[in-house]
């Protein structure tokens, strides 16, 4: 199910009964040359918890509004969707400046939106998950930013190189985040805010940004938007709230590229380990050669032997403190199949908890 946090969402001016001019502050046509520029519109801005804006344009049969899902307060976790649309409607109506007709919402469009999942990471250290996204390959389409503010927690972003799109995707601790005090006015609007931060718990907040049209038509798959004169028309708000794409698992499988959780094992295999660097480089070399030699302790014995016959039975036994060919195959043979990566099982979990929400 898609659902929604921050977005803005745009009517014709014929779909409301009225609005309260005197709320709002008036933005006069601008003049220039003596010819009038744009239309007279009305805005107020910040009015109620979850209502950003709302810009009213007569002239021009519009009416923009920026809400988030701050508005559905109590309820904040199941985001603006399908099920909730209606009941975010009658708080925007609640609020006696403007009124919206109940048929609307089938002209309604989205300008741009946040979708966004609460994955539960459930007897597991958030600070893991971070880790292991830090560690993991990605696209060199993008490039990655891990931000640590105590008051916040971790946040790591993933943003695309693209300069014609804007793609962007967000994860962070949302129970600190709900803890900071930006966040207050919000809480203290809900009936029972210590039941939202006790549901916050080991939330992950999973989040991407959308606000090109013929992107947004892509991520999801929205077969009835059109385009005008080339150009991609704004997405129908039901189109949008129907969908059954997943965007933001989407987003990532496009992000990780297909060897990423994979070439995370080498991070496993050291990530608690105190050997320096040229003792890594040394190990690595060494059960490089066993991969090449199959395995086969034989054919190991007789490659240390061509390449270093007066001293290969050092490599083959070890000495000095140093692990020998011998004693490393039997470990790998041991391991083999049987080692489950701390940051592979995390980002598999993380995946799979992304794609199911």
């Amino acid at each position: 199910m898609i659902r929604i946090d921050s977005n803005k969402m745009i009517v014709p001016f014929d779909c409301i009964d009225y609005f309260n001019a005197d709320a709002y502050i008036e933005s006069p046509a601008k003049k220039k040359s003596g010819e009038e520029i744009g239309h007279t519109s009305w805005q107020i801005s910040n009015a109620v918890v979850g209502l950003k804006s709302i810009k009213v344009t007569p002239c021009a049969n519009k009416v923009e509004i920026e809400t988030s899902a701050k508005i559905l307060h109590d309820d904040y976790f199941q985001g603006i969707n399908i099920n909730t649309i209606e009941r975010v409607i009658e708080s925007i109506n609640d609020t006696g400046l403007i009124s919206i007709k109940d048929k609307a919402i089938e002209q309604a469009r989205f300008l741009s939106f946040d979708t966004t999942q609460n994955i539960l990471w459930q007897g597991r250290k958030l600070d893991d998950l971070f880790d292991a996204l830090s560690f993991i390959p990605i696209n060199t389409r993008y490039k990655r930013n891990l931000i640590n503010v105590k008051e916040q927690g971790k946040t790591m972003i993933f943003q695309g190189n693209q300069k014609t799109i804007q793609c962007r995707l967000v994860n962070y601790d949302k129970e600190k985040e709900l803890l900071n005090n930006k966040q207050e006015k919000f809480l203290q609007s809900c009936k029972n805010p210590n039941a939202l931060l006790n549901s916050a718990s080991g939330i992950i907040r999973v989040e991407s940004r959308n606000t090109e049209f013929k992107t947004i038509r892509n991520r999801l798959q929205l077969t009835d938007a059109k385009e005008v004169k080339g150009k991609a028309e704004a997405p129908r708000l039901l189109s949008v709230l129907n969908s059954s794409a997943n965007p933001n698992f989407d987003l990532i499988e496009t992000i990780t590229n297909p060897r990423s959780i994979q070439q995370l094992e080498i991070f496993e295999r050291f990530r608690d380990t105190e050997m320096k660097m040229h003792d890594v480089v040394r190990i690595r070399g060494m059960e490089g050669i066993i991969e090449d030699c199959s395995y086969n302790i034989e054919l190991v014995r007789a490659f240390a032997k061509k390449i270093d016959a007066k001293n290969y039975d050092r490599w083959l036994n070890g000495r000095n403190g140093k692990i020998g060919f011998e004693t490393l195959l039997a470990q790998m043979l041991s391991e083999k199949n049987a080692i489950k990566s701390f940051y592979i099982d995390s980002i598999k979990h993380y995946k799979e908890l992304v794609r199911c929400a």
